[in-house]
């Protein structure tokens, strides 16, 4: 990410985030699926053995009619910059609850004196069947026992921890004065398949 747009946040106006370990099902309650930005998980591979590190992008595609804009999202949760797609996983079998980890937003945002050029240098900007692919980040998941995994991602834009609506209300404002839409979040990724396997050494 960007340190100078990290710079103008931590100058600008107190900022922390915090990473939660939520309980959430495996079915039942899902985020939304359907928008016009799609997000994917894309694996550096598709077959592991127990405990290797996974690595994968993000991708974002513009599926609709207009042009979206949102701030590069953070992908681990230890920058101080807004957002977040952070990449988990969790054993296709699993039938019960799991762990998925989502980067909040605790503070306040700055006033940018020149939202179009901030926009411009720090945000994704995507017309109509743009795409956005983040760099390689290694996945906040632990491949514990063997067999058939899925890896997923949601997609968060800044999250204010007191004043989520006048956060909102500020970044679409951003986006406005740049002619493309802030999207609509929670974006929940499909989940991508992956394969777990015993390296057999005889």
């Amino acid at each position: 990410m960007n340190l100078r747009f990290g710079g103008l946040l931590a100058a600008a106006a107190p900022v922390a985030f915090s990473v939660c370990a939520l309980l959430k099902p495996q079915t039942g309650d899902a985020l939304h699926r359907t928008s016009d930005l799609r997000v994917t998980v894309i694996p550096d591979k598709n077959s592991f053995v127990p405990h290797e590190t996974v690595y994968a992008r993000v991708e974002f595609k513009n599926l609709g009619n207009k042009t979206y804009c949102f701030p590069k999202p953070s992908l681990d949760c230890t920058n101080n910059l807004p957002g977040s797609a952070v990449t988990t996983g969790r054993p296709v079998a699993n039938t019960g609850e799991y762990e998925q980890f989502i980067c909040h937003f605790d503070s306040r945002i700055p006033r940018f004196s020149n939202p179009k050029l901030e926009i411009k240098q720090h945000w994704v900007v995507l017309a109509p069947n743009g795409v956005y692919l983040t760099k390689e980040t290694k996945a906040n998941v632990d491949l514990k026992v063997p067999g058939e995994w899925q890896l997923e991602t949601t997609y968060l834009h800044p999250q204010g921890a007191f004043n989520h609506a006048a956060v909102k209300k500020y970044l679409a404002s951003l986006a406005e004065t740049a002619s493309c839409t802030l999207p609509q979040v929670p974006i929940e990724s499909e989940p991508v398949k992956i394969q777990v396997v015993v390296e057999n050494n005889h």
